[in-house]
């Protein structure tokens, strides 16, 4: 009998490892920010998530970044938030949340992965379902411009962004940046002028996210959400 309990205690401490090796669970949502093809180089931006630095990969051939975003599928939520500077709010030398900076531009989204049926126009019938993104422009109204936790972060301005949309159950909307993108700031060596000094200024907050796997809890004790309100 005791063998038999050691047993069954070895067996489950070994599926706990294994689960949290291999991200039982989990799968990977993809995120994009694609850029004009007048570009010759794509400018670096910062990405965060979930108390995570998350890695980008620039695709100088098709104009756009990548980065991948581990989260469970049954998650149909989201929070994009597109700004140039966040920072802490801290308290006795904690970090407790992070919020925008005063008088800070930035554009707030709920993302919403939806089940709709699809429509067989040939052969004038219902399909099966598929899954689509709805995104709608919010206000981040709460106090100290405290930011949801969870929240996507892109660290750029929102001025740039032309649009939002597309996606699927894989794919994150694309998040496209305006074709006059080069008119707008001058020049493509001011643009990369203006995205290194995002990127570079990004170092700050860099240091309370973790690159790799294991969650930084940026407060374990409280969780900031918003209300959905239609």
């Amino acid at each position: 009998m005791l063998k038999k309990m050691i047993f069954l205690l070895l067996l489950g401490l070994i599926s706990v490892h294994d689960a949290q090796a291999y991200g039982y669970g989990k799968g990977l949502f993809v995120g994009s920010i694609q850029f004009p093809s007048v570009l010759e180089m794509v400018p670096s931006v910062r990405v965060y998530y979930s108390g995570r630095k998350i890695s980008c990969e620039n695709d100088e051939l098709g104009k756009k970044i990548t980065f991948n975003i581990p989260e469970y599928k049954q998650r149909t939520f989201f929070y994009l938030l597109v700004a140039p500077s966040i920072e802490f709010g801290s308290h006795e030398n904690t970090v407790p949340f992070l919020k925008l900076q005063k008088n800070c531009p930035y554009k707030f989204f709920g993302m919403e992965l939806v089940k709709v049926e699809t429509q067989d126009k040939k052969k004038k019938k219902t399909t099966p379902f598929e899954y689509t993104w709805i995104v709608r422009e919010l206000n981040l109204n709460l106090p100290d411009g405290r930011i949801p936790d969870d929240t996507i972060i892109v660290r750029y301005h929102p001025d740039y962004i032309q649009s939002i949309d597309g996606g699927n159950m894989i794919e994150f909307p694309k998040i496209t940046i305006r074709s006059d993108i080069l008119k707008l700031t001058g020049s493509e060596a001011k643009l990369h002028d203006i995205s290194n000094r995002w990127f570079l200024a990004a170092l700050h907050t860099d240091t309370i996210h973790d690159p790799i796997q294991s969650e930084f809890l940026i407060n374990p004790t409280t969780k900031t959400v918003l209300a959905m309100t239609s």
